[in-house]
């Protein structure tokens, strides 16, 4: 047999040995790109999250700001009372 078709047998088999291993890594890649949060779920998380913590900040000052009212409030009612 000539030399030249075994060295090109061994290629071609080094050559499909190669791409099946390819195929497993993409496969690999694909699945884990499968559980990768899109660009659009992420931006939806961080809002998501910017609001909640706008909300209660907007609830605490409100509060905080409520019983400063009552106190002052109460003051002017004692200096009308005066």
């Amino acid at each position: 047999m000539d030399p030249r078709v075994d060295r090109l047998e061994r290629v071609v088999e080094r050559c499909e040995t190669d791409l099946t291993d390819i195929k497993v890594t993409l496969a690999g890649v694909s699945e884990r790109l499968k559980h990768v949060p899109t660009k659009a779920q992420l931006l939806g998380w961080g809002l998501t999250g910017a609001v909640l913590i706008v909300a209660a900040l907007w609830g605490i000052i409100g509060t905080l700001l409520a019983a400063n009212n009552a106190q002052l409030a109460s003051e002017i009612v004692k200096s009308i009372a005066k």
